[in-house]
């Protein structure tokens, strides 16, 4: 038994170690993920069409992301409406099986490189412009990250051999006792760490170390993993509608029913696996594939009745809420594509004005939770945004009439306002968990009556704006007008009001850090409704239109290209 120093000082390279493997692994995922960005979206719309496009989407983003952290975005994706939750799970499948495949890269102990990484990836950081190289080359670097933290823990793990191994051997995949008590361990571990390719990671470790020297050893963990990595998806699916929710509930069914597969086929899968490898961490690689492929494989020919299965056991009494109405089959159309814009436009709003009521309620009861719906809320109108963009670049490859041409360059300016307006709207929000962190805020009587007033008035320009935004809308023009009035009305209210309350602080009538929260809440509302002006001047340029009598043309192939 070591003295009690070398043990203390072994356990700390041991958690630095583990520490920078995290680090690594989120730093290579948030590198990747930045580096594919908008193709992301650009390819869900083909990947959704087509159930083994969807699998392959998410085989490549569990590959470069770790199904973890792109489950999460899945999720995000279907709270927006930009995925169903019958085109989400193809993706989920695909999304656990790439994640194997990453950990498979790992497997082949790339240790001897991780300073060749580290360096390659700073250097290329310093020498690239911005853009997805750059986030590419701090993947490269987490990835050195992620080795070098391997090494690291694997160097002193050898000290806790002889008094681990004993404990170690309750985990055994040839018992049912043992293959149960591992697979609830390394879900409980995984779950806490919200990384199944850190449990997995740790165990390519220990086997290394000696501490696991059969593949009946390490099987339950890796089963157990599978569990525990479906927790992050249910903690980032809280606060969104019951369909994101229910495809955070399907990811954890798919794993379940994997794990399930994984128990009972066990004996084949160990057998097939040791006959084709004889290196253990190969193996522990080998086994997490296997058992991902062949649930992906068996649950993809059937998926329209999981969906089915899910529903049942997720009943709601919401309704479904409305999907995204960017469908690229409408191209050859384009005035039924830009009248397809609008919707999304009309669909943003929505959101908008949920935010809005939240940010009123959260004056008055400063809850986490209303504070957590404004965060999706606003994530989805950022991806609401990205997608609407992408479909009007993606427009720009057909032919456009000339007044086409100038409506994309339009609704491009009115979706990027549309999501300022969110910021704002949860800029109101910050404001309320900062200023309740620093201290009570002490508003009259008064004072509230004032601040809803505006919020009141705030709220009836973003329903001007979505009334004329609609896509049935004959007069864009004239509902602009009506848009400019109702921001005149708020511009008068809002100067009068801080005007008011300035007295107020400066007679000592009012507390000064509540002066500050609600001088900064009337510089949000009022940013906020300069945005909506700036669409409503958009609105009223003499080609923003969408003809009835053209949403059926279509152009010639010929002509979709200049």
């Amino acid at each position: 038994m070591p003295e009690d120093p070398t043990i203390l000082s072994a356990l700390m390279v041991i958690l630095g170690g583990l520490s920078l493997f995290l680090l690594g692994m989120r730093t290579m995922t948030q590198g990747l993920k930045a580096a594919a960005g908008e193709r992301i979206r650009q390819v869900l719309s083909v990947a959704t069409r087509n159930r083994a496009a969807g699998y392959g989407l998410g085989t490549t983003l569990g590959f470069l992301m770790h199904s973890s952290a792109a489950s999460v975005m899945t999720v995000g994706f279907v709270n927006a409406g930009l995925l169903g939750l019958l085109g989400a799970l193809p993706i989920l499948f695909g999304l656990n099986l790439g994640t194997t495949l990453s950990m498979q890269l790992i497997s082949f102990r790339l240790t001897d490189l991780a300073y060749v990484f580290l360096f390659l990836g700073f250097f290329l950081q310093l020498i690239l412009p911005a853009g997805w190289w750059r986030e590419g080359a701090k993947g490269l670097m987490g990835f050195g990250m992620l080795f070098l933290g391997m090494d690291l823990m694997g160097s002193q793990l050898e000290i806790f051999r002889e008094d681990l191994a004993p404990h170690l051997t309750r985990i055994d995949g040839a018992t049912w006792t043992g293959m149960l008590f591992g697979i609830l361990v390394a879900a409980l571990i995984t779950g806490i760490l919200q990384s199944s390719g850190a449990v997995i990671g740790m165990t390519f470790v220990m086997i290394e170390a000696g501490l696991f020297t059969s593949l009946e050893q390490v099987y339950p963990i890796i089963l157990g993993a599978h569990i525990g990595t479906s927790v992050t998806a249910l903690l980032g699916c809280i606060g969104t509608h019951i369909e994101a929710r229910r495809t955070a509930v399907a990811n954890l069914f798919f794993n379940l029913f994997n794990v399930l597969l994984g128990v009972l086929l066990a004996p084949l899968f160990i057998a097939l696996i040791v006959w084709w490898s004889d290196d253990v961490v190969r193996q522990a690689a080998h086994a997490h594939t296997l058992v991902m492929l062949v649930a992906g494989v068996a649950l993809l020919p059937v998926v329209a009745g999981y969906v089915r299965v899910v529903r049942k056991v997720t009943p709601s009494q919401s309704p479904i809420p409305a999907s995204s109405h960017l469908d690229p089959t409408l191209f050859p159309r384009p005035e039924a594509a830009l009248r397809a814009v609008l919707r999304e436009t009309h669909r943003s709003l929505e959101v908008t004005r949920n935010s809005l009521r939240l940010a009123g309620v959260l004056q008055g009861r400063p809850k986490r939770k209303y504070y957590r719906r404004m965060q999706l809320n606003e994530s989805v109108l950022n991806e609401l945004k990205g997608a609407t963009r992408d479909y009007l670049t993606q427009m720009t490859g057909h032919y456009l009439s000339r007044r086409q041409a100038l409506m994309v360059q339009y609704l491009s300016r009115v979706a990027v306002n549309i999501e300022r307006i969110g910021d704002h709207l949860l800029a109101m929000g910050d404001l309320v968990m900062e200023y309740r962190a620093k201290g009570r805020i002490r508003l009259s009587s008064k004072a509230r009556k004032r601040l809803r007033e505006l919020i009141e008035q705030t709220a009836e320009v973003l329903n001007r704006l979505e009334r004329g935004l609609d896509p049935e809308n004959r007069n864009f023009a004239r509902h602009a007008e009506l848009i400019l009035e109702a921001r005149d009305d708020f511009s008068v209210n809002a100067e009068r009001t801080e005007s008011w309350f300035n007295h107020k602080v400066a007679n000592h009538e009012e507390d000064p850090l509540t002066g500050l929260y609600f001088s900064e809440t009337v510089l949000a509302l009022s940013r906020l409704v300069r945005h909506a002006k700036v669409v409503a001047l958009e609105m009223k340029q003499p080609f923003f239109a969408v003809k009835d009598r053209k949403l059926e043309k279509v152009v010639p192939i010929e002509r979709r290209l200049y």
